[in-house]
């Protein structure tokens, strides 16, 4: 079993933070705490961890920008790390959806708040 656990983009003051508790209001928006103080939502961007580490060791979330060994569309290639309805996977050109696991290697070499740059 995977363990769940999440990070947050504090989109105000452009860090990212450690989840400690993570609450859905009634309408499914997140609500979470880096300490004992709560923050608003409208700043924040959750990002919930797949269950898997990079092939450094470092743990892969939602919104991670990968490089892997995807035989498609080419290895080496660049991707940002997404839900799917079944897991989790990459994006691949508009619309289409990789899906990966352990057997991959895969390095994390930053996200899309902090390096967007990564994906152009």
């Amino acid at each position: 079993m995977r363990e769940i656990k999440f990070r947050a983009w504090n989109k105000k003051e452009n860090i990212m933070e450690q989840v400690f508790s993570l609450f859905l209001r009634a309408d499914g928006r997140p609500f979470y705490s880096d300490t004992e103080t709560p923050h608003n939502e409208q700043y924040v961007e959750v990002m919930q961890f797949t269950g898997l580490k990079d092939k450094n060791g470092k743990e892969i979330y939602v919104g991670d920008i990968i490089r892997s060994n995807f035989t498609y569309p080419r290895s080496g290639t660049v991707h940002e790390v997404i839900e799917c309805h079944s897991g989790f996977g990459v994006k691949i050109g508009e619309g289409t959806t990789q899906y990966f696991d352990a057997r991959e290697e895969l390095e994390v070499i930053g996200n899309v708040y902090e390096n967007p740059e990564l994906l152009k």
